[in-house]
């Protein structure tokens, strides 16, 4: 039996990349429509609400799924 990967809210996900590389948080929403980042890019997106509580926005390909 293979992990569930899918990223859907509810999802719990780790930030894999970036400031925030390490932070633990839950999938409390999935942009219909691209974001622009601090960066420059443009990217689908979810916005975490992270283990402190607080809420962060990054791109989906910078996230994976823990449970």
């Amino acid at each position: 039996m293979r992990p569930d990967t899918t990223l859907s809210i509810g999802a719990q996900v780790r930030v894999c990349s970036g400031d925030h590389e390490g932070a633990i948080g839950t999938i409390n929403y999935l942009y219909s429509h691209q974001q622009v980042f601090a960066s420059g890019i443009l990217a689908r997106a979810a916005l975490l609400r992270l283990e402190d509580g607080s809420m962060l926005t990054v791109p989906l390909s910078v996230i994976e799924r823990i449970s």
